[in-house]
């Protein structure tokens, strides 16, 4: 049986580690030296048993063409279906009720399916895609552009940075494995952002760099998100960038406003206050021109932009090499912060008379200035008889589902007390 062959692998790999460093430890295996390589691999980034499954065991290997009827028929005609025992989806499907039928039709295979850039069982798929499913859904449609992503960066963001052990690195960067359990890192904020975003229709990419230490030595790999923001409303169009885990939950500051004095520090000092869960914008809607002011002096290279016009094309994911970069890129006035943060804590629940102080502790800890509150509530009820915000009565209670969902899928933190979001 299968099962326990890798129960077999993954102990060996568990007690004598690489295989490449201890090849005589491994003969008994009987497996060619690369295939144990590749498997120990996939072992240590936690994908071992898709891997084996979709590559030992006899196996119907189809592409999804988007018609399931047709993918069930192309399964049928399989020679000897009977004795296969997995089916390997070589694409995406997307569509929930394509994958259960999927289920259904086959209760007794183990269906194996490449959906961004993972190999994962089904049910993982599933769990998967009714999270992003759900966070589009949430998403207030009468937000602007720009609000829309804020909202989506605020749900992404409220999760703490928690690594998983290394050799399981997948589990905390895999959309996939992020949806079963309580670990993310830099890829896995930036997988669920962009894969939420372009599903919504944005134009985001992988930004990957290197950081290093202060002699100059590279520490460790990183991700940032690079989003078109086309949105009337602001006056913007252009590519911006974002690092939700540098401005995630667990990063918190604390602050003290009193009628002397108003500062913030990342340490608990007495009489100093927590931030809200989603305070810091500090990484937030970076312009391209402020890029190496926001980010200094922390990468392997200097980081080159994509020509807009090639990124628009959508020919590549990659990030293409050019020098075009639009120094006119527009960063938000602090008065367009306040609109953009009112509308989008109102569609995310919270009440309209805590805004204000929620807005002027954002503001303050990310750098963005201090405001009076009586300043910034003058401003948010000139901006409502504008209708420049949403009113009241536009705002959404739409977070106090999240914990029926959470129970259904066990997905991702808390957005204040109105958002409970739970990966276990």
């Amino acid at each position: 049986m299968l099962e326990k062959y890798i129960e077999t692998i993954i102990k060996v790999f568990e007690t004598f580690g690489n295989p490449s460093l201890n090849p005589d430890k491994y003969k008994e295996l009987g497996i060619p030296t690369n295939k144990l390589e590749a498997y120990y691999q996939a072992f240590e980034i936690g994908l071992l048993e898709p891997v084996v499954w979709a590559n030992e065991a006899p196996r119907v290997k189809v592409t999804y063409n988007g018609n399931i009827d047709d993918l069930i028929d192309k399964i049928n005609l399989e020679d000897n279906l009977e004795s296969k025992q997995v089916i390997y989806i070589t694409n995406e499907i997307n569509n929930l009720e394509d994958l259960n039928k999927l289920k259904e039709n086959y209760p007794d295979k183990k269906i194996i399916i490449n959906w961004n850039y993972e190999i994962a069982f089904i049910d993982d798929v599933i769990s998967a895609i009714s999270m992003i499913d759900y966070f589009k859904s949430v998403v207030d449609k009468d937000l602007s552009p720009l609000e829309k992503i804020t909202f989506v960066y605020d749900i992404v963001k409220s999760h703490n940075y928690n690594d998983y052990e290394v050799k399981y690195s997948m589990n905390s960067r895999h959309i996939t494995k992020i949806v079963n359990n309580n670990y993310i890192v830099c890829a896995g904020y930036i997988n669920i952002l962009n894969r939420v975003l372009n599903e919504m229709g944005f134009n985001c990419s992988n930004l990957n760099l290197s950081l290093k230490d202060a002699n100059g030595i590279v520490k460790e790999q990183h991700v940032r998100s690079l989003i078109r923001v086309p949105d009337e409303k602001y006056e913007i169009d252009s590519y911006y960038v974002f690092d939700p885990t540098w401005d995630s939950a667990n990063r918190k500051r604390y602050y003290k406003i009193d009628d002397d004095t108003a500062e913030y520090s990342d340490i608990k000092k007495e009489g100093f206050k927590n931030t809200d869960t989603l305070a810091l914008y500090n990484y937030f809607l970076v312009p391209l021109a402020l890029y190496e002011k926001t980010f200094p002096n922390s990468y392997d290279e200097k980081i080159v932009f994509p020509d807009r016009e090639v990124l628009d094309s959508n020919t590549t994911r990659e990030i293409l090499h050019s020098n075009q970069i639009d120094t006119n890129d527009k960063a938000l006035l602090p008065g367009e912060y306040i609109t953009l943060l009112y509308n989008v804590r109102l569609a995310e629940g919270y009440s309209p008379r805590m805004i204000p102080e929620v807005i002027q502790e954002s503001l303050f800890v990310s750098n963005l200035g201090f405001y009076e509150l009586d300043d910034i509530k003058d401003f948010i009820q000139n901006q409502i008889e504008k209708s420049s915000v949403l009113s009241k009565k536009q705002g959404y209670i739409t977070f106090n589902i999240f914990g029926l969902i959470a129970i259904c899928l066990t997905i991702i933190t808390t957005i204040k007390c109105i958002l409970t979001i739970i990966i276990n």
